[in-house]
């Protein structure tokens, strides 16, 4: 399978395979049609009999025959998934729909857990000023990140550490799609510690694989503020405790 693929487009693919499984040859089928009388006959509001319906069911005499090129086929395509995707939730699906006992699911994923955590916290560095020079804070200003001192060569140099929001989001989407096809309790604790992360759209995007409401994510980020709003109600601000935990 590319990887060119986007992961939605990895999914689907997988969710095609799924059904080849078990595909069948049509032309193989063999069967009948049966006439049943549906008795929903009445009268009507102006004295009118209403004769009920007549509904054609088909019957299978002889189950098509299954397609077992087609089904070699999906097996093998499955099987690439799971061994070369870069899309870990297409491999967890693959890897499901292959047969794997739910055992040896839950071992994937603690395999493939501490690699997305580190993702999470990802950085990018910009730059390697000799010293803070206005550019270096405008650049601070613009993206965000902190100030961090390196050495390179026994040289000292000042850059711009800062989150890397791509691969950020890329983590939050697969730790979601992981959940959504497992439901598995470490996942759900992975988007947990992925909403509380400093790059706004990965943590927005995890409260919505979470399930949380957009007034909760909004509440989230403007905790000082509608703390000092709500104190004025014992109500509001029951209501702000309970929305930031």
């Amino acid at each position: 399978m590319a990887n060119t693929l986007t992961l939605e487009e990895t999914l689907r693919q997988v969710e095609r395979l799924r059904g080849d499984l078990s595909a069948t040859i049509k032309e193989t089928e063999r069967g009948h049609t049966e006439t049943e009388y549906n008795d929903g006959g009445g009268w009507d509001s102006m004295s009118r009999y209403i004769y009920g319906e007549t509904i054609d069911r088909w019957v299978v005499d002889k189950p098509a025959e299954p397609d077992i090129k087609k089904q070699e086929a999906a097996r093998q395509e499955l099987q690439q998934t799971y061994d070369s995707s870069e899309c870990y939730s297409a491999r967890y699906a693959a890897k499901r729909d292959l047969g794997a006992k739910p055992y040896e699911l839950e071992e994937q994923i603690h395999e493939w857990l501490g690699e997305l955590e580190e993702d999470l916290k990802a950085v990018d560095i910009m730059g390697g000023w000799d010293s803070k020079d206005r550019f270096l804070m405008r650049s601070r200003r613009l993206f965000g990140g902190k100030i961090v001192k390196r050495l390179n060569n026994g040289k000292e140099s000042f850059c711009l550490e800062f989150a890397d929001s791509l691969k950020r989001i890329n983590a939050v989407n697969e730790l979601g799609e992981l959940f959504r096809l497992s439901n598995s309790p470490v996942i759900k604790k992975s988007l947990k510690k992925a909403y509380q992360n400093d790059c706004y759209l990965a943590k927005e995007l995890a409260g919505e694989y979470l399930g949380y409401s957009k007034f909760r994510n909004w509440i989230n980020e403007i905790p000082v503020a509608v703390a000092a709003t709500a104190a004025a109600s014992g109500l509001g601000y029951a209501l702000y405790q309970y929305m930031v935990r």
